[in-house]
């Protein structure tokens, strides 16, 4: 599973293109967007760690298709689990990474620029950790249909339409609004749950057919 994610780092540092997304989105994520409106900047930051699933997600199995190197891949001593494992692990990494750098250097600013944060520590960690939830599922998606995809256009298209679910799902947990802190809880629980459930689904949607997934690519090769 290492050398998967190994593989994955350098192929994306490789890309010149995938590199200046990376950095454009930290400077808009984590500079650009607390100065200019901080209370909506966490927005903007979840919004662009999941946009960034859906430009790394034809790279995951869809362009090995296309460029003929998942033959390769697969005649390796590595399983298929793994490679499906190592694939998602590099996809959530580096959009968590993404995620938490921007919130890491928006707070930063939001606190000497304005000497203040519309959350509390408590409740910024906990929106933290909900949004990377949100994004290791959103990982698992983009795998998966990058795995079931022909092609990189149709791989995007499916990404994207699960994509913007799960910023409309992050918009509830991070925007402020003006209720009470157990309506925000409440928001955040519910929030919590389909997450649950989502992971739950594709765990067993990957359970089931990774056994068959080798197969399933002989033929699409």
């Amino acid at each position: 599973m290492n050398l998967i994610i190994s593989k994955q780092l350098k192929e994306m540092f490789v890309d010149k293109a995938m590199v200046f997304f990376l950095i454009v989105s930290i400077l808009i994520g984590g500079i650009a967007a607390p100065v200019i409106k901080k209370d909506y900047f966490m927005v903007t930051v979840a919004t662009i760690s999941f946009l960034l699933i859906v430009q790394l997600a034809p790279s995951l199995f869809t362009e090995e298709k296309e460029n003929k190197t998942l033959e390769t891949l697969l005649s390796t001593p590595i399983s298929m689990k793994s490679i499906y494992r190592g694939k998602t692990l590099f996809c959530f990494l580096t959009c968590g990474c993404v995620l938490c750098l921007s919130m890491s250097i928006g707070v930063s600013i939001s606190y000497i620029k304005y000497y203040e944060f519309v959350y509390s520590l408590l409740e910024l960690l906990m929106i933290c950790v909900l949004l990377l939830l949100g994004v290791y599922n959103a990982s698992k998606q983009a795998v998966y249909y990058s795995l079931l995809s022909d092609d990189s256009r149709s791989c995007s298209l499916k990404v994207i339409v699960t994509t913007l679910l799960y910023i409309v799902l992050a918009d509830v947990i991070a925007v402020p609004i003006n209720i009470d802190f157990t309506k925000r809880m409440i928001l955040r629980g519910v929030y919590l749950v389909i997450q649950l459930i989502i992971g739950i689904v594709y765990w067993i949607k990957t359970r089931k057919y990774m056994d068959k997934a080798v197969i399933f690519l002989s033929f699409r090769l």
